[in-house]
């Protein structure tokens, strides 16, 4: 082998799919259908064509979990706004489609750093292990951002003006929430949604209310009860911010 193997700059993520595991084993689901789900999401998180195709975006579907990377060309105490935001968009899409499709919640992290990741799906390094690490911290169905990411994001390019590192940061905000309980970062999938003039939010909420009270109810005594309890507090505190009834309100 000639090329030399080095390490890339990359935003990381590490998804798994909630419940994924069931709906894979269930005898009706067909190997077609996991194969269109998964491809759906991949091109649903392509919310930026441009800056996908700049940014050299890999996505890899291993059974229910997703490894996804797009390397960036700035130092490594850095991710400026159109990779990190564009990335941050790209999962919170993923999450809407995969509760979409089929009704399942997503629980994973992101991060930056050193990575390498090929053509023919070789994927490792520090920035990976962060990733994955931050999967099993995240224990609720939500996508936790590194604290690396909270402190390295920057503004837009030099030249756009001062602005543009105010605007970034609202636009990272909208984004990216605290939790209340326990201060992680995490994707507000939900405000994408509620916050889009053009989006037909009331059948999402909807179906998300109905999704989460019936786990609560099917799952009261169990371990994954507190999973759900998470979602139903999100979803309580996001309809809130949003401005949206009281019907769409989970007792």
């Amino acid at each position: 082998m000639n090329d030399e193997i080095i390490y890339k700059h990359s935003i990381v993520s590490f998804l798994d799919i909630l419940g994924f595991g069931l709906f894979v084993e269930n005898k009706s689901t067909t190997a077609n259908d996991i194969y269109k789900i998964l491809m759906q999401a991949r091109k649903k998180s392509n919310v930026d064509g441009q800056l996908t195709k700049a940014c050299g975006v890999r996505n890899i579907a291993i059974s229910d979990c997703m490894i996804r990377t797009a390397e960036i060309d700035e130092p490594l105490d850095q991710v400026l706004a159109p990779e990190i935001l564009a990335e941050l968009l790209a999962l919170a899409y993923v999450q809407l489609e995969f509760f979409e499709v089929v009704k399942k919640p997503i629980r994973g992290g992101i991060t930056h750093g050193k990575c390498y990741h090929d053509d023919n799906n070789f994927v490792f390094g520090p920035a990976y292990q962060d990733a994955v690490k931050l999967e099993k911290k995240a224990r609720y169905p939500r996508i936790v951002v590194s604290e690396s990411i909270i402190k390295d994001f920057k503004g837009y390019p030099e030249g756009e003006g001062d602005i543009a590192i105010g605007n970034a940061k609202q636009e990272f905000d909208e984004l990216v929430k605290v939790d209340p309980d326990d201060g992680a970062y995490f994707i507000d999938y939900m405000s994408v949604l509620l916050c889009d003039p053009g989006a037909f939010c009331e059948n999402f909420l909807c179906q998300h209310k109905e999704f989460i009270s019936n786990n609560l109810h099917e799952n009261n005594d169990n371990e994954h009860y507190e999973k759900y309890e998470w979602l139903r507090n999100y979803h309580n505190r996001t309809i809130v911010a949003c401005g949206y009834a009281e019907q769409f309100h989970i007792s």
